[in-house]
């Protein structure tokens, strides 16, 4: 290939954009709107081309799916679904895997993998204490099946939408510049086009993990009690009002305690014995109250002095001390697509608007229960909750977190649930009938489930991941750009040299395993964008079928197994799993192998 100014220019913000990626220090979505700029004022294409993303149907589907899937899990469809596992799921450790692998993998053929791992993780959690197994030996394959189920459609993860965009994108621009025919049988995937490898590749999974891979899984027994767990003990205080403060008789409003001293008062407890927990600004301080804080030690030595308390050494409150029949203490998630992520704690309206208390935070295998407030919230971490049953429940609708405890109550499915699943079925219908495109059958789904009220309307826009968006849209023209100036013609060359012309079974090992390396540490959107390209310029220096070289990058770009950041939902089930990095290695790998193996071989008997 001839290095270009521009090709040297394309390649430097391809690897720019991948140290990023990898630093974790900017946030994707922002990567990618500088690379649209980058791209524009650089030259490599013209602005036009830049910003021709944000038009692409992949953007479109991407949008569209978002807001159905809203409406799947609004109406209660998705939950009903998820608590079939307990009818079927029985209580052994192997009926379970089976049963929670089959289902997750088949929802997530249609629902995005991060929002199928948010619905069915719950569940999960409860038949795991109920049938006395550990969370840990359920939650990283139920993750797993999760991605295994994007492989069976095209709409079963944005991965497989961006990489379609691109494909589409490069149709286009060979359209335009009169070459189209050198492009061969390179099209965009129908709907269920690739369903029969995906599902082959799943089943084959699945067992591998209900035969082998589950003896690989860690034995972790979950502590009944979460404040044990979250050592919250070391976190609070107990002090003793005594009868000359000057807030007897009033509301704790008054004391300011989270403004002026950064504390949280869980509860109080009367001298007679009752308490009132997750009491409000409002509630009255009695002589002889004992109040249970959380903070800063010298935050509450300040407290102490100033509000003339007595600290009691020997802190004697567990969870039955914080929770009653109105007062409940949980354990949520941060998923990815949260409002929160990013956000101080302090700044989140978990406090004000959900009158919740954060207890403790679970990051990287460790409890933190001090100087939480200016503590940023990340995708996956674990919080400890108390609140009332009646915020909680605003909690859980408002999807701001994925509450782990206390969702196993039976469904109740909305008046508008099988309108909302019989939209479903007709957008699916016309889309794999090949009637009506992918993308214009997922917008017509998403403007009937708003125009009927299946969602409300002013959710649409909460509903939609713009990061997911901006993403894609960001990510498609660098994927034109790679191919324009000869990047991944060259690349394409430089395998088919080391391979030889008739080495297929060599050449899709090769790309997938690349595929599947570069997603353990990026972005699986970018994975997919970048190497949809080589694997199209690689097939047609080969004469082979170009969607079978892509199939490789895309079911590799699935195969995210071996890190916790290779994922959303590796990190989603990091905490409630209790389960540590060397953990996805050691099941993840084997996992990856079985996977590369079996996708390849049906790939080439498929189609050579």
């Amino acid at each position: 290939m001839d290095w270009t100014p521009h090709a040297l220019y394309v390649a430097a913000l391809v690897v720019g954009s991948v140290a990023l990626f990898v630093s974790g220090r900017i946030r994707y979505d922002v990567i990618a709107m500088g690379l649209v700029l980058a791209l524009a004022f650089g030259g490599a294409i013209s602005g036009e081309q830049a910003l021709a993303g944000f038009g692409s149907g992949a953007v479109i589907l991407l949008a569209s799916m978002f807001v159905v899937a809203r409406a799947i899990t609004r109406t209660g469809l998705a939950d009903a679904f998820a608590q079939g596992l307990g009818r079927l799921g029985g209580r052994s450790e192997l009926r379970l895997l089976l049963v929670t692998g089959v289902f997750a993998t088949l929802v997530s053929a249609v629902l995005n993998d991060t929002a199928v791992v948010a619905i069915f993780m719950p569940v999960v959690v409860t038949l795991a204490r109920r049938s006395l197994v550990p969370a840990s030996r359920l939650l990283m394959p139920l993750a797993y099946a999760s991605l295994y189920g994007g492989m069976c459609s095209v709409i079963g993860t944005s991965t497989n939408v961006a990489i379609n965009g691109a494909i589409r994108a490069r149709l286009l621009d060979a359209e335009r510049a009169g070459t189209a025919a050198a492009l061969g049988d390179l099209h965009p995937f129908a709907l269920f086009e690739f369903s029969v490898l995906g599902l082959l590749i799943s089943g084959v999974g699945l067992a591998w993990m209900l035969l082998c891979g589950r003896h690989l899984l860690p034995v972790r027994p979950r502590e009944e009690n979460l404040t044990e767990r979250y050592a919250v003990r070391r976190f609070l205080t107990e002090v003793l009002i005594s009868p000359s403060s000057a807030f007897i008789g009033k509301p704790l409003a008054v004391a300011h305690l989270s403004e002026r001293y950064g504390i949280t008062c869980l509860g109080i407890v009367r001298r007679e014995g009752d308490a009132v927990l997750a009491p409000t600004p409002y509630n009255y301080v009695r002589a002889g109250d004992t109040l249970i804080l959380q903070g800063e030690p010298q935050q509450l030595v300040r407290f102490q002095e100033e509000c003339r308390a007595t600290v009691i050494p020997d802190v004697r409150v567990g969870e039955i001390e914080l929770r009653s029949a109105d007062v409940s203490v949980v354990e949520a998630i941060v998923p990815p697509t949260s409002p929160l992520v990013g956000s101080r704690l302090s700044d989140s309206p978990l406090g004000e608007a959900y009158r919740a208390n954060v207890l403790a935070l679970w990051r990287d295998g460790e409890a933190y229960g001090t100087g939480l407030r200016d503590v940023r919230l990340l995708p996956g971490d674990a919080l400890l909750l108390q609140a009332h049953e009646k915020d909680l429940q605003r909690l859980r609708r408002d999807q701001m977190l994925v509450l782990v405890d206390g969702a196993s109550e039976a469904p109740r499915l909305a008046a508008k649930a099988w309108l909302t699943l019989g939209i479903l079925i007709l957008g699916i219908g016309l889309a794999g009938a090949n009637l009506v495109a992918l993308p214009l059958a997922t917008l017509l789904m998403a403007l009937l489930v708003v125009s009927f009220r299946c969602i409300d309307p002013d959710e649409v826009y909460e509903a939609i991941d713009w990061r997911v968006i901006l993403l894609t849209a960001g990510l498609l023209p660098l994927g034109v750009a790679f191919e324009r100036h000869g990047l991944s013609g060259g690349i394409a060359e430089a395998l088919r040299g080391l391979s030889g012309a008739g080495a297929h079974l060599a050449l899709l090992t090769a790309l997938f395993a690349t595929s599947v390396a570069l997603t353990q540490i990026t972005t699986n959107v970018a994975t997919g964008i970048l190497l949809t390209p080589v694997a199209i310029d690689l097939a047609l220096a080969l004469g082979a079928p170009p969607n079978a070289y892509v199939l490789a990058v895309l079911f590799g770009a699935s195969t995210s197994f071996m890190t916790p950041m290779a994922h959303a939902v590796n990190l989603m089930v990091m905490g409630p799993g209790d389960y540590r990095f060397v953990d996805y290695l050691r099941v993840g790998l084997p996992q990856a192998l079985v996977t590369i193996a079996v996708a390849v071989t049906a790939i080439y008997l498929w189609y050579f």
